[in-house]
């Protein structure tokens, strides 16, 4: 026992009080390094987080005005077509032939000679 006394007590008498005050002092010193570290990656990581949600939810909005601006045409277009008459007789496909039977291929069947 007087050994291990004497073992334990001989770092002390050779300044390890001090050393171990200088290790703890280095090591508060990396601890708070590391964790500035640690918070300036975080923040980054958010900003960028926060830039890629804005670009998505403007890419989301242009893609909603898009297709709502695409079906609205597309309505419109077959309400014209319908109210003109057009709509069923251009869908018209001559059974035996094949060949459509709406005015359009009508004037081209008069136009080149069919």
């Amino acid at each position: 026992m007087g050994a291990q006394l004497t073992y334990d007590t001989l770092p002390f008498s050779q300044g390890g009080g001090m050393k171990a005050l200088s290790d703890r002092l280095t090591a508060a010193a990396s601890m708070r390094a590391a964790v500035k570290a640690f918070t300036a990656e975080i923040a980054e990581q958010a900003a960028a987080s926060a830039a890629q949600r804005i670009a998505l939810h403007g890419a989301l909005h242009v893609a909603k005005v898009g297709v709502r601006t695409c079906a609205v045409t597309s309505v419109d277009a077959q309400v014209w077509d319908i109210k003109a008459g057009r709509h069923r007789a251009s869908a018209a496909v001559d059974s035996q032939s094949g060949v459509g039977t709406g005015p359009r291929h009508r004037r081209a069947a008069r136009t080149y000679g069919e």
